[in-house]
């Protein structure tokens, strides 16, 4: 009996050496990027997909994020942001290149991370009266600023019609005070068939985008159509052609035009158009232009961004235009023989005063602009050797105050900063520093009905998840951003605070992760996440311990695999049985309170079951062959439940031949 003891223990210490993660502080993950469309980029913003909030939870890094950095080969430290759903780091990428870095985790933690939207990412912050500079401000921030002249308007900071910091040419970044702004249009025309062709009938034109892909200025009309006499909408969606635009420009609208007529207006024939990005569309109105019979008249409506959110050049790459044709009865034709669409977007500005601080390379740098009743100015790297500056007189000058929002960083010139400090007459009114990791997801499908003074929020055909916690949530009429607290369902949620807006009727809404304010709770920003360039792939491989903690996070050789590959399952997330377990809160409580991930819990409690159901049958039955039976069994379960890997059943079973071959020694 007192074998059987020995060898259930030495099983026991054979599974949790070999199943169980090192119980390490110190983990890692192999991230590595490749670059296969021969561009090469400097500073470029890469993101990566992970669940840093599951590794938080089950204390695999800290709740903040901040003991986490993300490393070159050389062990070279690179900026980077911990997102509940994604890491982003800052890093060089060489054309047709592949590069290695890592993920680690139990360094020391870090007091504030910086601020990292991705590429094409940007910040809004909603116009607020407290954020209204007139003649009497400073706005600061230190980041990384390419200074190099790609003939675009890059802008660090913006608001429309009134104020802006940009890089204005080569090694010069200028702030100004806006007189006006200079909007140009650009359009696009069908290309190709969209996602569907239902429109009854075509003339002149072996394709239906083919017979309403006119020139803006020259619809050949009866020429080449599609046409209905159907009283039910019928649709047809157009691919766009590709179009090259400046990619840094605010798009202030995307409108659609279509040219119709009909052969009966007496009837209430109607047109309407949309927009299709993916999966989602905008609707438009359904319109009657024509006014006389077989004579083709042009209409347009601007649409919102399908999905809703703010229009990224980017968009444009998979943008269709969808037009739908309805008569009253069969006794009239519809017939429509244009469709095009004009992005109207900004390109420039003309200002009341500006300062331009010359001689700057792109590199890191603290940006101060400002304004003190008399002066305006700019100044760079304020103190050091290389300090820059400009100023100029006010003459009575101020900045203009609208009810424009605040965009920040929305031209990749800019791909970190560490932080931004807005002040207004002497008072600081909003920092952005992240202290703590950044949440939210971006979110508008249905509709969101807000109640002033009241923390509830209630969705209409809206899906909300508690992955939503802690976005920032605002009802587009109000435009006042608040926080999500808690998710109740699918349709109700919970703010941090009572609701500050007018709010009202459901109506459409805006979901989107939060900057916040470091200040207060009142200027959080609003994050549009960016996505890696074309041709930059991301991976990150397995997550592993290091062989023992390291002091001042420094790096041991590497320990035993825990994690699987991202996408796969493995010992960092559980699968769905062991998180509707009716013991998975008690594990994670346990968790919580002892330090060791919820994985080792589990497998804790799994290998104690198994040793004690071994015993308890030996107990009873003393039995060589059932107590291994029983043993194997039990392994088995729990390989099932996903607590084990499947093949912890070997290093059972060869345990199990030693208990046997142990128990029928003879003994000294």
């Amino acid at each position: 009996m007192k074998k059987l003891y020995y060898a259930c223990l030495l099983i026991l210490a054979g599974i949790l050496v070999v199943a169980t993660p090192a119980l390490a502080a110190v983990y890692y993950a192999s991230v590595q990027v490749q670059e296969s469309d021969g561009n090469s980029y400097t500073r470029l913003p890469i993101t990566a997909s992970l669940d840093n909030e599951y590794l938080a939870d089950n204390n695999y890094i800290l709740a903040t994020g901040f003991d986490t950095r993300v490393i070159t080969g050389s062990s070279v430290e690179l900026p980077h942001l911990v997102v509940d759903d994604r890491l982003l780091f800052v890093s060089n990428i060489n054309a047709n290149n592949t590069y290695n870095f890592k993920y680690t985790t139990g360094n020391t933690p870090l007091t504030d991370m910086p601020v990292i939207v991705g590429y094409d990412g940007y910040i809004t912050v909603t116009d607020d009266v407290d954020l209204e500079l007139v003649d009497d401000f400073e706005i600061e921030f230190d980041g990384y600023v390419d200074t190099s002249d790609d003939g675009e308007w890059n802008k660090l900071i913006y608001k429309k019609d009134a104020f802006v910091v940009y890089v204005s040419a080569e090694g010069e970044i200028t702030a100004g005070i806006i007189a006006s702004t200079t909007t140009t249009d650009t359009y696009i025309l069908p290309n190709a068939v969209g996602s569907y062709t239902n429109i009854a009938s075509v003339t002149g034109s072996a394709t239906h985008w083919g017979a309403v892909d006119d020139p803006m200025a020259s619809p050949d009309d009866a020429t080449t159509i599609v046409y209905t006499t159907s009283s039910t909408q019928q649709k047809d969606a157009y691919n766009l052609a590709s179009v090259t635009l400046p990619p840094n420009e605010l798009i202030e609208s995307v409108t659609v035009y279509f040219r119709v007529a009909s052969t009966n207006v007496g009837k209430n024939d109607r047109t309407q158009p949309f927009l299709r990005l993916g999966t989602d569309e905008t609707t438009g109105t359904a319109v009657k232009p024509q006014t006389v019979n077989n004579t083709y008249v042009t209409a347009s409506e601007i649409l919102a961004r399908p999905g809703g959110g703010d229009w990224a050049w980017s968009d444009f790459n998979d943008l269709q235009v969808a037009i739908g044709l309805k008569t009253q009865d069969a006794y009239s034709t519809l017939s429509c023989t244009q469709v095009y669409v004009k992005i109207t977007y900004d390109s420039g500005n003309t200002f009341t005063k500006s300062v331009t601080a010359v001689g700057v390379s792109s590199g890191a740098h603290i940006v101060k602009a400002y304004a003190d009743g008399t002066d305006l100015g700019i100044i760079v790297d304020e103190g050091e050797a290389g300090e820059v500056s400009d100023t100029v007189l006010l003459s009575g000058a101020s900045v203009p105050d609208n009810a424009n929002d605040i965009i920040i960083n929305q031209s990749n010139v800019m791909p970190y900063f560490d932080y931004l400090k807005w002040t207004v007459s002497d008072t600081l009114i909003a920092w952005y520093q992240p202290e703590t990791m950044i949440h939210g997801r971006a979110y508008t499908t249905g509709t969101a009905a807000f109640t002033n003074g009241s923390a509830a929020v209630v969705g209409t055909t809206t899906v909300w998840t508690s992955a939503m916690v802690g976005s920032a949530i605002k009802n587009n009429t109000d435009n006042i951003y608040h926080t999500v607290l808690s998710v109740e369902d699918g349709t109700h949620l919970t703010l941090t605070a009572n609701y500050s807006g007018t709010g009202g009727a459901a109506a459409a809404y805006t979901m989107a992760p939060k900057l916040p304010d470091r200040q207060g709770t009142e200027e959080m920003g609003a994050i549009t996440w960016g996505a890696n360039p074309s041709g930059v792939d991301v991976s990150i491989g397995s997550l592993t311990a290091y062989s023992q903690p390291a002091p001042s996070g420094t790096i041991d050789e590497p320990g035993q695999d825990i994690v699987e590959e991202s996408g796969q399952p493995g010992w960092v997330e559980p699968t769905g049985t062991l998180t509707t377990n009716p013991f998975y809160p008690l594990v994670k409580m346990a968790s919580d309170q002892t330090g060791f991930d919820v994985t080792q819990i589990w497998l804790m409690l799994a290998t104690f079951f198994v040793l004690a159901g071994m015993l308890a049958v030996f107990g009873f039955v003393p039995h060589q062959l059932i107590t291994v039976a029983v043993g194997g069994g039990l392994t088995g379960l729990f390989i099932s439940m996903g607590i084990y890997p499947f093949w912890v059943i070997f290093v059972f079973l060869l345990g199990g031949i030693a208990v046997v071959l142990w128990e029928r020694a003879p003994s000294v």
